[in-house]
């Protein structure tokens, strides 16, 4: 039976990152982690309602919904493959590895950020919508499984449930947002869904393989429809994240990690201007955040991101870098 509502109702994508993504070329589809926040909102988004008092300030719970937000992604190396296979055109395990990469999660942890879905980019097919069929496929449901009970594991049981899934059509940049139900998840921790050989012929389409009999609409089958494994839920943009940097590839080259020409001369001219709002401006990148940090000492880069935390939450007057840091920046920079 399909589940009705998840415990997410609506997800904020960061619109700078979207439009990285959708610009980024279609041929080599890829798929990134979301980071951001959790947090409760009224179901009505529109402005002028009365706002409440101390006294009429009584909880109804059904004027409330939970909401997630995107303020960054990250692109792990390897993430990307260009496979002409349409069920395998992004690295799930790439994703996964975000779990043992200890100083990604440090920095995302500072800057008040938790993984709260993935996003991942598929060739334009027209078969994915024939019959009713959504554009999360089998393989997408076991990956999007995978990496739910990774943020579980992470974050708590109830916290972690709060996980999207953007299905981003890779030509068209045209995105559709999901939740697992509870039975998909179930169901891929007690491995009863078929593991995937990677020597074999790719699965298709939109069923799931089980590996022992399950109840489907009183009757039992190996096969289960992705359909009933997906939660609707309402897709929304703001428009950039607090750490937004598009694709990682913007900031940080991808074979050999360090920053980009564009990056260090953007950081080196706000240096050299001596403009605190500038370099802190350019800093609100979680990609370059995660390469600074690398080579900063461990109480450097607490500093930093506490600082730049501090900035991109508001408290833009008076927040400064002291000299010592900059001058540490610099010497990052030369390298």
């Amino acid at each position: 039976t399909a589940q009705s509502e998840g415990p997410l109702q609506r997800v904020y994508m960061c619109q700078a990152s979207a439009e990285a993504l959708a610009t980024s070329s279609s041929s080599t589809p890829t798929a990134c982690l979301l980071l951001g926040t959790i947090q409760r909102e009224r179901k009505d988004l529109r402005s002028g309602r009365k706002p409440k008092t101390s006294l009429s300030s009584t909880t109804n719970e059904e004027e409330y919904c939970t909401a997630a937000r995107v303020h960054a992604i990250w692109q792990p190396r390897g993430a990307t493959t260009t496979s002409s296979d349409l069920s395998s055109s992004y690295n799930v395990n790439a994703l996964l590895e975000y779990h043992t990469s200890k100083h990604v999660r440090r920095v995302a942890e500072t800057l008040g950020l938790q993984p709260i879905g993935w996003i991942f980019q598929y060739p334009h097919d027209p078969n994915r919508h024939d019959n009713d069929g959504l554009p999360v496929q089998g393989p997408d449901v076991r990956a999007a499984a995978q990496l739910q009970i990774m943020a579980m594991q992470l974050v708590g049981r109830t916290e972690g449930a709060r996980f999207v899934t953007l299905a981003m059509d890779g030509t068209t940049g045209a995105t559709e947002a999901f939740s697992l139900s509870d039975v998909a998840v179930q169901m891929t921790a007690e491995g009863i869904l078929e593991d995937k050989d990677p020597s074999s012929p790719p699965q298709e389409g939109r069923f799931l393989k089980t590996n022992v009999p399950v109840v489907v609409d009183g009757k039992e089958t190996h096969t289960v429809d992705s359909v009933l494994c997906l939660v609707n839920m309402a897709l929304l943009s703001h428009k950039s994240g607090a750490y937004a940097d598009g694709v990682a590839s913007n900031v940080v080259k991808k074979k050999s990690g360090g920053l980009t020409k564009k990056t260090k001369k953007r950081l080196s001219s706000a240096l050299l201007a001596n403009d605190d709002a500038a370099l802190l401006e350019t800093l609100c990148s979680f990609s370059l955040l995660v390469a600074l940090t690398e080579r900063l000492s461990t109480d450097e880069a607490e500093v930093l991101l506490e600082t730049v935390r501090k900035f991109s939450r508001g408290q833009k007057k008076g927040t400064k870098l002291d000299m010592a840091l900059k001058r540490k920046l610099g010497e990052v920079l030369e390298v």
